[in-house]
């Protein structure tokens, strides 16, 4: 059986290899999932966590699982000495970090009463398995389709946290100031309660939180520091290869044989590491790897893992869309093609991450490609989007955005393309589609200027190469803006820093480029607190693409009027 939902923000994927095992466990499973994020996602603002955190509610009115969350949370905030907190200044109560764990571990609980034994259960590339051996390949924390080692359970639960998708989201409590001493942290531990846990609280703790987090009772870890040194305890259980060595080896060539030391040598250089582990992961068999769920995945789970299974003819690709493709009769239309405008940049930022420090409203922003033809995802596009920040500025235009925001600049006739006036590259930056057709990333809410409603650009790049951090030789299918609903602009229209903006807002209605309700149209799906507009906002689209065209987006005159400055 194998199964994959989108809960709580990322993609869900089961796998059950018992046979005649009823579909309504894999119901009861998901059931409890969903319930579990409305009742505990701070996001949601009738769930109990939202409740309390307005004082709606008070500490002798929560549910027995809530009351277990806090106190599991109160615990690793005592013994971190703080640096674990679901209280963090500005953020309200969060208990996000352990309610992703123990939920899943419950899930697992769920098919472990009902006589399950082997299973997979994936949330968005933190997992627990039963009923080994499996292989789960921890991700590498620079180079996103590699993997730094690949480990070997039976029972149990793996988990990361890193930087490399959510940029530097995990907060020192001691300080308020985000946790940068390392690159990713990888737990494995009989729980995910305890591994998803302990590897976001050993990554607040930074550099000592490795120690902290190995001297943890059943618990190893892997670590990669800023540094890029590769940490790891003694009793990591390292995968042996069975395959084309002749014996054991390492999981990846800049690791040594798996033995009892915590420091081993560091990673190779960028240049000679991802040939080397290229060359070792052609040697691994196809059939012997499991792509394990999860947006945006390609070779490995969004997260920080992918599986394999030593049982070969059991190998199998799990689906790993997010929300599926849609059949032909149901296809989209061409979403709607738009000019480029002035501020387009050519820039190789291949990230998750764009806000480069940038103040606003937290947003993060999906997008599914899809073959308009056949409705089925793209895999290995490159999206490549770019923005304003909440003062209308855009990054390589300071001075030209502010001239032409005042009206110092006007233009007669077509915006010509024009030359940037600074080195900056912020809210600007690429993410390739993985199988699903999915990219995600981290940026915050728009701001607008003269003559445009609120919106970011997008362009979607085809038939080219990923070539170090850098996408060449592809073609350019489809140039275009993706726009919000006009209440949830309103709202965030009326908090800090967005209130500092002086300039009139143009709504979609009066937008020259906004043409309608629907995704076609480029209006995204929003997911939001209307009660707070500064906490974390959710949006996506699935974008339908003519993989035949070339649309790299013209520049064609504005509707006359006031002055524009174009898109």
């Amino acid at each position: 059986m194998h199964r994959t939902e989108h809960v709580m923000g990322f993609p869900v994927s089961l796998r059950i290899d018992d046979k005649d095992v009823p579909e309504g466990l894999a119901d009861a499973v998901f059931g409890w999932l969903q319930e579990a994020d409305r009742r505990f996602s701070p996001f949601k603002p009738d769930s109990e966590v939202s409740r309390l955190d307005r004082g709606d509610i008070g500490p002798d009115d929560i549910s027995a699982d809530l009351a277990e969350v806090l106190l599991l949370s109160e615990r690793y905030r005592t013994e971190t000495g703080g640096a674990f907190d679901i209280r963090l200044p500005g953020r309200g109560l969060d208990p996000s970090a352990v309610v992703k764990g123990w939920s899943v571990q419950r899930a697992a609980l769920l098919l472990k009463e009902a006589g399950v034994r082997r299973f997979c259960l994936n949330a968005g590339g933190d997992v627990v398995v039963g009923g080994g051996p499996w292989r789960v390949g921890v991700r590498h924390p620079e180079i996103s389709d590699q993997v730094c080692v690949v480990l070997e359970l039976s029972d149990g639960a793996v988990a990361t946290s890193a930087r490399y998708e959510r940029g530097n989201h995990i907060v020192d409590g001691r300080t308020g100031l985000p946790a940068t001493d390392l690159l990713s942290l990888t737990v494995v531990a009989p729980t995910l309660t305890e591994a998803d846990a302990t590897a976001t609280a050993a990554f607040a703790l930074g550099a000592e939180g490795i120690a902290w987090a190995s001297g943890r009772d059943g618990c190893e870890v892997f670590a990669v520091d800023a540094e890029r040194r590769v940490r790891r305890s003694s009793g990591l259980p390292v995968a042996a290869r069975d395959e084309g060595a002749g014996g054991a080896e390492p999981a990846d060539p800049s690791l040594p044989a798996p033995a009892p030391t915590t420091v081993p040598p560091t990673l190779h250089e960028r240049s000679t590491g991802r040939r080397d582990m290229t060359d070792r992961k052609r040697r691994m068999s196809r059939r012997s790897l499991l792509a394990a769920g999860g947006a945006g995945v390609t070779a490995i789970g969004l997260s920080g893992v992918h599986l394999a299974t030593t049982d070969s003819e059991a190998a199998a690709t799990v689906t790993s869309s997010a929300s599926g493709s849609p059949s032909a009769p149901d296809l989209m239309p061409l979403v709607k093609e738009t000019t480029e405008g002035p501020y387009y940049l050519d820039y190789d930022k291949h990230r998750v991450d764009i806000t480069e420090g940038r103040p606003g409203t937290p947003l993060e922003l999906r997008i599914q490609v899809l073959n308009a033809k056949n409705g089925k995802p793209v895999p290995e596009a490159a999206v490549d989007i770019w923005q304003c920040d909440a003062l209308g500025i855009y990054s390589g235009y300071e001075e030209t955005s502010e001239a032409m925001n005042e009206g110092e600049l006007v233009f007669d006739g077509p915006i010509p393309k024009l030359p940037p006036d600074s080195k900056t590259t912020y809210l600007r930056g690429f993410q390739m589609t993985g199988r699903d057709g999915w990219v995600r990333f981290r940026t915050v809410f728009p701001g607008w200027y003269t003559g445009r409603t609120v919106h970011i650009h997008a362009k979607v790049h085809t038939r080219g190469v990923l070539l170090d951090r850098a996408y060449a030789q592809g073609v350019t299918v489809h140039t275009g803006q993706v726009f919000f609903p006009e209440d949830l602009t309103a709202a965030v229209s009326r908090v800090r820093p967005y209130t500092r903006n002086d300039l009139p807002r143009t709504t979609n209605a009066t937008d020259p480029f906004y043409s309608g309700d629907t995704a076609a149209d480029g209006l995204l799906t929003v997911e939001w607190d209307r009660t707070d507009a500064t906490r974390p906002i959710r949006a996506s689209i699935r974008t339908a693409v003519d993989l035949d065209a070339i649309n790299p987006g013209r520049r064609g005159n504005p509707p006359p009027g006031p002055v524009r400055p174009g898109p």
